[in-house]
Order: C-alpha cells, then sequence, then structure tokens
C-alpha cells in the first residue's frame, strides 16, 4: 500500500515504496536438491516437485519459484 492508496497526497515524480515482494524466482543446476532444502525450511511444494522444470513453494503468504537451469548456464 503506498500513501497515495491511504488517501495521502503524493509527489507525482516520486518513485512508489514497495510495500512487499509475494514471490522471488531463483535458477538452479540442481532441482531435485533445492526442492529438499527449502522443503526442510518448511515452504510447500504448490506446483512442480523434484523432477520439474519448474516449481513453486509456498510459505506464509509468499512465494518461491525455482526454474531449473541447464548446467552451461
Amino acid at each position: 500500500m503506498t500513501a497515495g492508496d491511504m488517501g495521502e497526497e503524493q509527489d507525482p515524480g516520486a518513485t512508489p515504496a514497495m510495500a512487499c515482494i509475494s514471490a522471488v524466482t531463483l535458477a538452479t543446476h540442481a532441482m531435485a536438491q533445492a526442492v529438499r532444502f527449502y522443503r526442510s525450511l518448511g515452504f510447500a511444494v504448490r506446483y512442480g516437485g523434484e523432477e520439474a522444470s519448474f516449481t513453486s513453494l509456498h510459505a506464509g503468504s509468499g512465494y518461491l519459484n525455482l526454474v531449473a537451469q541447464p548446467a552451461e548456464r
């Protein structure tokens, strides 16, 4: 929520303040290990998994997405 959302006047040239980040996406060369690691931290798999090329995990109100990358990248 920004100042403008709360009815306060905002400078039209000002950069809006960030209220939150709801998702972050990371690339990995080892999807299975990454999924196991984040599950051990308490994240729940919402989509994908150890064998997927894309996995979305959830904790609290946020999401962590993992994208498989080839070894040469």
